[in-house]
């Protein structure tokens, strides 16, 4: 209430200083004051915020608001009365303001305030942000990068440790956001890790994760080169005017943007995030047949940088419904099974076997290329031997763990069960990114993973689960028990 009081005294004082030019009005006899706004308000709550203002005579008026002094929206209040209570609905939360109030009386005369701001979101808010989708994007021998994503703008914190019971190390930021990413360094190899993810909202409202861990790869890193591969779609809509939409794929999360133009590259467009290894970035309201050029710079965890060539895509004729034709960039192609194009020593069909990604030439990103762990024997999907057998890709009858496909009815209930029981266990929302969700789906209706071994796997950061071998098979092999008991 004070906070409130304070903030009505100082708008009232710069009214008052700033509308002393009000005219008098002189009807017949009368002779009246000036008009004045005498006091404004404002009181944020949840997703809205409430405006308030008085003035000496009996008035209408309007609120002009947006991010920037600007505006871009408002609103009105056509009630006549010396006393407003409008709201401003729908604000982003944690976002500056600005506002101005204009008011109108009955004999023609109209005043507004100066510009006035206020940050957006509940004072009075004593509810901990929720933190949800945690996981790891990419762990190798020395480097790991957590991500998790907020209900509300709050800074974040990952504090880690070898010892579950000392998490003695700890990286931050203050500035607040929705999706939260930090990448860790200097971590020992083949080392399990503990750690739990922090962050607290403008209110000081905190909350901290239950613990979880991770077990860095066997081998230092060796920072190979970043490499991307790229495609553009572009598409007619129905107003006349074009859409290009331009997905990057690359070998480690990356963060980047490009820029687009007809003779110059400048519109610039920023990755969401978190990094990732996927980027969709849509360009809208282009014109049609004309040529953009564009180029794509990309920086990955490590701070590997790459800018691409300049490039060209064409918008198709106008008149046309739509133009789904996909560009590539010729780099990687993906019908020829002899190319190695992320020259790792497997050629696209040897990728396709393995499961190994064609353009990520380290697809566990533990350092070491695809091919080399395949020539030594190594699995280049994660720490171990390899053991995956080999299924023929031409074998149509086969979908997971060696094994046919159910109908679509039958996933879509066991996927259910698989959810509500996860949801118990985590007491909550299961901490896992939706990218990585069919993969569980895969382990516990085709490979016989129980709710437990699942649940274990989630908490310990995947390695827990195989993609190809079943859980009767996997719990017993060397690799698991060596991992499990670490």
């Amino acid at each position: 209430m004070n906070n409130i009081i304070t903030k009505s005294i100082i708008y009232s004082l710069i009214l008052a200083i700033t509308l002393i030019n009000s005219p008098i009005l002189k009807a017949e006899n009368l002779i009246l004051e000036p008009l004045a706004i005498t006091e404004a308000t404002y009181l944020n709550e949840e997703n809205k915020t409430l405006i308030s203002w008085s003035t000496n005579f009996p008035t209408s008026g309007i609120i002009n608001y947006g991010k920037t002094d600007e505006f871009g929206s408002w609103v009105g209040d056509n009630e006549i009365s010396k006393y407003h209570d409008t709201y401003l609905s729908g604000l982003e939360d944690d976002t500056k303001y600005y506002f101005q109030i204009e008011v109108f009386d009955n004999y023609s005369r109209s005043i507004e305030t100066i510009v006035l701001s206020f940050t957006s979101g509940d004072e009075n808010d004593t509810t901990p942000p929720k933190l949800q989708e945690i996981y790891t994007s990419l762990i190798s021998g020395n480097t790991a990068t957590f991500v998790w994503h907020t209900d509300k703008k709050a800074s974040g914190c990952v504090y880690y440790g070898t010892s579950e019971n000392d998490l003695d190390k700890h990286k931050c930021y203050s500035s607040r956001k929705y999706i939260h990413d930090i990448t860790v360094k200097s971590l020992k190899k083949n080392t399990r890790y503990y750690y739990k993810v922090y962050s607290k909202d403008k209110n000081g409202n905190e909350n901290m994760s239950v613990g979880y861990s991770i077990t860095t790869n066997p081998q230092d890193d060796t920072i190979t080169e970043l490499s991307y591969n790229f495609d553009t779609q572009t598409i007619n809509l129905e107003d006349g005017t074009s859409n290009a939409i331009i997905t990057i794929n690359t070998n480690r999360p990356v963060e980047g943007y490009i820029k687009l133009g007809k003779t110059k590259a400048n519109n610039k467009i920023t990755f969401t995030d978190p990094r990732s290894t996927k980027n969709i970035i849509t360009y809208t309201n282009l014109e049609p047949e004309t040529t953009y050029l564009y180029f794509i710079n990309i920086e990955d965890v490590f701070g590997k940088k790459k800018t691409s060539f300049k490039y060209e895509l064409t918008t198709p004729p106008a008149g046309l419904e739509s133009n789904n034709s996909l560009i590539s960039n010729n780099q990687y192609n993906r019908f020829d099974d002899f190319q190695d194009f992320d020259s790792d020593g497997l050629n696209n069909g040897q990728e396709k076997i393995y499961g190994t990604s064609p353009i990520k030439s380290d697809s566990d990103g533990d350092g070491y290329l695809d091919g080399n762990e395949v020539t030594n024997g190594y699995d280049p999907l994660g720490p171990g031997r390899l053991l995956k057998a080999i299924v023929s890709v031409n074998k149509e009858d086969i979908f997971a763990y060696n094994k046919s496909r159910i109908s679509k009815e039958e996933e879509h209930s066991n996927a259910v069960i698989l959810k509500n029981e996860l949801e118990e266990k985590f007491n909550g929302s299961i901490p896992l990114s939706k990218k990585y969700w069919s993969i569980y789906v895969n382990a516990f209706i085709y490979g016989d993973y129980s709710i437990n071994a699942i649940y274990k796997s989630i908490i310990h950061g995947g390695k827990t689960v195989h993609t190809d071998i079943n859980w009767n098979s996997w719990k017993k092999s060397d690799v698991y028990n060596s991992y499990i008991t670490k």
